[in-house]
C-alpha cells in the first residue's frame, strides 16, 4: 500500500510541483501579455516578470503596450515595477474594541498586539474603570461600543456564552461574531 501511494500518488505530486515552480513565473507573464493585448488591441510586452513569496508581491524590469494605430510607437514603457502586498497595512483604519469582562494579562496583549501590527486602531476596555461597576449590562456597553462604530470586538468573559449577548442587542454585528466557548471545567 505504502509503495502504490509513493509511486502513484506523492511522486506525480512532486514532479507537478517542481514544474509548476520552475514555469509559473513565465505562464503568468503569458497570461498577462495576452489579458493586455486583447483588452489594448495591440502588442502587449511584459520582461522577466517574477513572483515572490515573501513578501508578497509581482515585479517586472519593464512593460511596453503598443500603440493599435500605429505598431511601431509605444502608447507607454515602463522601467522597473514592483509590487508588494504589505500584510502589515491590512487593519489600516479599522478600530478593535477588546472588551475584556475578566482578568487576562497574556490573552489581552496578544489581541492588541497582533492588531496593533496590522495597523489597526484598538480600544482596551477596562472593566474596574467602566459603568459595569455600576451594574451596566454587557447588552448596554455592546450598545454604546456599537455607538462607536468599531469595526470588531474581541470579547473575554467569564460566562460561557455570553458573548453571544451583544450580538443580540445589535443585530449589525450578528455576522461577525465568533464565540468561542471555554471547555467545560472539572470540579476539583
Amino acid at each position: 500500500m505504502r509503495k502504490k501511494f509513493i509511486l502513484f500518488i506523492l511522486i506525480p505530486l512532486l514532479i507537478l510541483l517542481v514544474v509548476t515552480y520552475l514555469f509559473i513565473d513565465r505562464w503568468i507573464e503569458s497570461g498577462l501579455e495576452s489579458a493586455g493585448e486583447n483588452i489594448v488591441g495591440a502588442r502587449v510586452e511584459i520582461d522577466n516578470l517574477s513572483l515572490g513569496i515573501s513578501p508578497l508581491g509581482i515585479r517586472f524590469d519593464r512593460l511596453q503596450v503598443a500603440n493599435p494605430r500605429d505598431p511601431w510607437k509605444n502608447l507607454f514603457e515602463t522601467g522597473r515595477v514592483a509590487f508588494a502586498m504589505n500584510f502589515g497595512q491590512l487593519l489600516r483604519g479599522k478600530t478593535i474594541v477588546n472588551l475584556f469582562l475578566e482578568p487576562s494579562t497574556r490573552t489581552r496583549m496578544a489581541f492588541t498586539m497582533a492588531a496593533k501590527r496590522l495597523s489597526a486602531d484598538v480600544i482596551s476596555f477596562d472593566s474596574a474603570s467602566s459603568s459595569t461597576t455600576k451594574g451596566e449590562t454587557l447588552r448596554d456597553t455592546a450598545q454604546n461600543i456599537q455607538a462607536l462604530q468599531a469595526d470588531m470586538i474581541v470579547i473575554r468573559h467569564a460566562a460561557a456564552g455570553s458573548p453571544l449577548e451583544p450580538g443580540r442587542a445589535c443585530r449589525l454585528w450578528l455576522d461577525r461574531i465568533n464565540v468561542s466557548l471555554p471547555p467545560p471545567t472539572s470540579p476539583q
